[in-house]
């Protein structure tokens, strides 16, 4: 891990933009699918009412340094984490980083303060072909770290853990839930005359309500509703999460539906989490 050149500042996760189905908040909507008990996440068992915030973790900025003087970094969407077989990945799309040096993707860990930065590390593709020309897959993007090896607490925390019994659409409920951070909710704050000084990126997450549609032509592509009570521009939506609210004989749970790979104003088409976990055995 390197010292960062820039602050990078996630905003409050409340002061994002928040969607549910009916007018309602993305936690109100998950209360009244799953009631006042607790939910499984992995691990974890968290109250309905924590369970936004839970998964906000596991939606990323996707960071590439550019050539700029005044401007070196460049937010290009959403990058999802996770953990998968006892490995560490960034998903996301080739499409966003389109023009950019895929060496110069980088990633700032929260629980660093954003201060620090991840580089490097090894990209996971789909090579193209005559057998897959056309396939959405081919846009995916698997980027595997070694958070373990930097100096920084509880690096799993960062990641998604992905148990295979609770990815969707085993069990679903139909409910989705998924993560973004819009173009249209960021700004760069050069650094000033004064000593130290450092320029900062600020960013909202948003979280939105969704609910499956339509399986697409393409292989494991997907098509969901998305259900928002609040405007916000969906460019920066690409390389998401997308969560599902399921139900099993143990009780309530959240599990990975898959990856946002492009959004409109009232949709979201994603990748489903079968082809992710694939990354896991490459």
């Amino acid at each position: 891990m390197s010292r960062s050149p820039l602050i990078l500042l996630p905003a409050t996760f409340g002061a994002g933009v928040h969607g549910g189905a009916q007018g309602r908040s993305v936690e109100a909507d998950i209360t009244a699918r799953l009631g006042r008990g607790y939910v499984r996440i992995g691990a974890l068992l968290v109250p309905p009412t924590g369970i936004a915030q839970t998964l906000h973790r596991y939606a990323h900025p996707l960071i590439c340094e550019n050539d700029s003087q005044e401007f070196p970094y460049s937010i290009r969407g959403t990058n999802t984490a996770l953990y998968l077989g006892g490995r560490y990945f960034f998903a996301f799309c080739r499409h966003q980083i389109d023009g950019y040096d895929p060496s110069k993707v980088t990633f700032f860990p929260r629980a660093a303060g954003g201060t620090e930065q991840i580089g490097g590390g090894t990209a996971h593709i789909i090579e193209r072909h005559a057998s897959n020309e056309g396939e959405e897959f081919l846009d995916v993007v698997g980027w595997e770290v070694n958070p373990e090896k930097y100096e920084m607490p509880n690096p799993a925390a960062e990641f998604f853990p992905v148990v295979a019994e609770d990815c969707w659409p085993n069990n679903t409920g139909g409910g989705l839930i998924a993560y973004g951070v819009p173009s249209g909710l960021q700004a760069y704050e050069p650094a000033d005359d004064q000593p130290g000084s450092k320029p900062t990126i600020a960013f909202r997450t948003v979280v939105v309500s969704g609910r499956h549609m339509r399986a697409s032509h393409a292989a494991s592509f997907h098509e969901a509703k998305m259900i928002r009570t609040g405007q916000f521009p969906v460019d920066g939506m690409s390389g998401g999460p997308v969560f599902h609210i399921g139900r099993d004989a143990r009780g309530p749970f959240i599990g990975l539906a898959g990856m946002i790979m492009r959004a409109g104003e009232d949709r979201f088409h994603f990748i489903e989490t079968t082809f992710l976990r694939q990354l896991g055995s490459t």
